[in-house]
């Protein structure tokens, strides 16, 4: 079972952000999962990328996985973090919206060392390679 990243899909993430996000999920080896805020998306078994109206019901799908939640107050610093072997959830809030709630009661929370906020797509990249670099032994 592969690993998953979550993200938002709104108004700023149509054409080419969505795109370089679906690259680089799929460049390290994860899948794309998304809350489509905009219902772009026909939510059909088997159709891919998979989307979910809410973030509820995303955690109820993948309730399998173990959840990152990346998060400007996370309480793991992304560099010192372990992350999971098996399948897990990396999940990225909404650019403008967060996720709506305190992440910390649904799974790890981790964090860029400098806890700015940036935007996903910038984010993005930098927890796949740390990931990708950590699971393949090299820290």
């Amino acid at each position: 079972m592969k690993s998953k990243v979550l993200f938002w899909y709104e108004e700023h993430t149509v054409g080419n952000t969505y795109t370089w996000m679906d690259r680089f999920i799929a460049y390290f080896g994860l899948e794309p999962r998304l809350i489509d805020t905009l219902g772009h998306f026909k939510q059909e078994p088997g159709r891919t990328p998979v989307a979910y109206p809410n973030l509820n019901d995303a955690l109820e799908d993948l309730k399998d996985h173990s959840w990152i939640f990346l998060d400007s107050k996370g309480e793991h610093i992304l560099d010192e973090f372990e992350h999971p072997e098996g399948p897990s959830v990396y999940a990225f809030g909404s650019d403008s919206k967060g996720f709506g709630c305190s992440p910390k009661e649904f799974g790890t929370t981790v964090r860029l060392r400098n806890p700015d906020e940036i935007y996903v797509l910038h984010a993005l990249p930098l927890v796949l390679y740390d990931r990708a670099l950590r699971l393949s032994g090299r820290h």
